[in-house]
């Protein structure tokens, strides 16, 4: 990695997962299925996580 390039953000969403990889939505959900790539999933403050 050079210096002048951009830092890249550790987590991404689906749909910047999505643009970033130039392919679908459905495709990400896909492959998060499958294993092939690698995900969490946070639960924003209110959002009706447990409590």
């Amino acid at each position: 990695m050079y210096e002048t390039d951009p830092p890249h953000p550790r987590f991404l969403t689906i749909a910047q997962a999505a643009e970033y990889l130039n392919v679908g939505v459905p495709l990400i959900r896909a492959l998060l299925k499958s294993g092939e790539l690698r995900g969490c999933r946070s639960d924003p403050a209110g959002s009706g996580g447990s409590a």
